[in-house]
């Protein structure tokens, strides 16, 4: 029997992973469900990724929760999301931030995620079809910025693009092994931390 958003969440208390009360308070306010083909639905609440179509892929919902955690939202930041996919990403995104800026270089998948996005009625959620690699100058800088999809390199034009004290976290490295990457933008520096091995499919 497959687990529901509650369930998932008692199981990650009883095994130890401490969530953010905010990310956990998001997770519970989005229905991962809404974001997956019909027919794999039941799956949600499995901790595991799953199939979107397109060969793309919905994230595990616990890299989801480290990526969330690293990048440090607050009520007033802007956020740039590369790789929206189905959309669930930004949805979360929408319940920690001001507005979030989603990009997805699949046309069909963007139109997807827009149609789930305005169902649900989520209004400070922007999703449009481009190159992500390049970013979203027109309402740049951005407060945050994440990327969740695999690149050998985090595309300057990102790095650019992101606000003084701003954070910026990307899985770097080749698909399916990639190195979970966290930028801080200071004034005469860029900080860079790393928090692990995550396995993504690769940016478009």
């Amino acid at each position: 029997m497959n687990p529901t958003n509650e369930e998932l969440r008692k199981h990650w208390r009883l095994h130890g992973l401490v969530v953010p009360s905010q990310i956990l308070s998001a997770f519970a306010a989005v229905p991962r469900e809404q974001f997956l083909p019909k027919h794999i639905q039941e799956k949600a609440y499995v901790d595991q990724p799953l199939p979107i179509g397109f060969d793309q892929t919905i994230s595990q919902p616990q890299t989801v929760i480290k990526m969330l955690e690293l990048l440090e939202v607050e009520s007033h930041h802007t956020i740039l999301e590369i790789g929206a996919g189905s959309g669930y990403n930004a949805a979360l995104l929408g319940k920690l931030g001001r507005h979030v800026y989603a990009i997805e270089y699949l046309e069909k998948l963007a139109d997807q995620a827009r149609a789930i996005i305005q169902e649900l009625q989520i209004e400070n959620v922007t999703i449009m079809q481009g190159d992500g690699k390049i970013g979203f100058a027109q309402y740049a800088p951005f407060d945050r910025i994440i990327v969740t999809a695999a690149s050998l390199e985090i595309p300057k034009p990102l790095i650019n693009q992101l606000a003084l004290n701003g954070v910026l976290v990307a899985p770097v490295g080749e698909p399916y092994q990639c190195d979970m990457t966290k930028l801080r933008k200071l004034e005469n520096e860029i900080q860079t931390t790393h928090h692990g091995l995550y396995a993504f499919v690769p940016l478009l």
